[in-house]
Formats: C-alpha cells, structure tokens, sequence
C-alpha cells in the first residue's frame, strides 16, 4: 500500500479490488450514474467547482433525512460559494424520490440536488 504525507492512498476492497483513499482537495474520479434528477456525470456537474459528496445509510433514515434537509436549506450559501451538492444512496431512484418528497414536507425545504440510485454500492467503495 502507497502512503502519503504519513496517510494511506489506497485501500482493499476485497482481494481483486483496490480503491483510491481519497484525501480533502483531491480529485473523485469521474462516474457516469442515474440520479433523480437523470443521467449523472460528476465532472460535467462539478465541473472547476467544489463539491459536497455525500452518503447515506439508506432512504427513510431520520438522520439522513435531517442532513439532506439542511443541505438543501444551505442551497444559497453553497451557490454563493460555487459549491456543488451531490448525495449518493444505495436505494433505487424511485425509491429516492419518495424520500425527497417526504424530507421536503419534513424540514420545509426543495431538495435541489441530484441523489444517486448506487444499488451495487459501486461508486460508494470509492
């Protein structure tokens, strides 16, 4: 395994698998993916922005719900700082769009950023 600065830069996912340990400031691969908002490319999303990666255990999840609802709350200080929201969930996209529609009843909110149907669990190992 490479290190970095003293920090691991890969990792096993199993035996014939092995990921990138991604670090803050570093590159995320590209993926191509369904989302609830269609088809997904992260770089031609992000595109010289930052952006906001993040994961959930699954749809329906009190906290997962509390956190989506206030990164959607946020949505102007993320814009004003050209910063690029994306979630990612093991569920399908159906099953995301219900969520979506119960979190923005829940925290008062529009949910504006795409969350990505990941069912294999692909682009979360990454």
């Amino acid at each position: 395994m490479s290190r970095r600065r003293g920090k691991k830069t890969e990792r096993k996912v199993d035996e014939s698998i092995v990921v990138p340990v991604l670090q803050l400031g570093d590159e995320v691969p590209n993926f191509v993916c369904d989302s609830t908002t269609g088809m997904f490319n992260l770089h031609d999303i992000v595109d010289g922005s930052f952006a906001v990666i993040i994961t959930f255990a699954r749809d329906f999840d009190p906290v997962g719900t509390t956190e989506i609802g206030m990164l959607a709350k946020l949505k102007d200080e993320f814009e004003a700082r050209d910063v690029k929201v994306v979630a990612i969930g093991v569920d399908s996209k159906s099953n995301h769009r219900k969520w979506i529609e119960e979190i923005q009843e829940l925290q008062d909110c529009e949910v504006y950023f795409p969350i990505i149907a990941d069912q294999n669990a692909e682009i979360s190992r990454v």
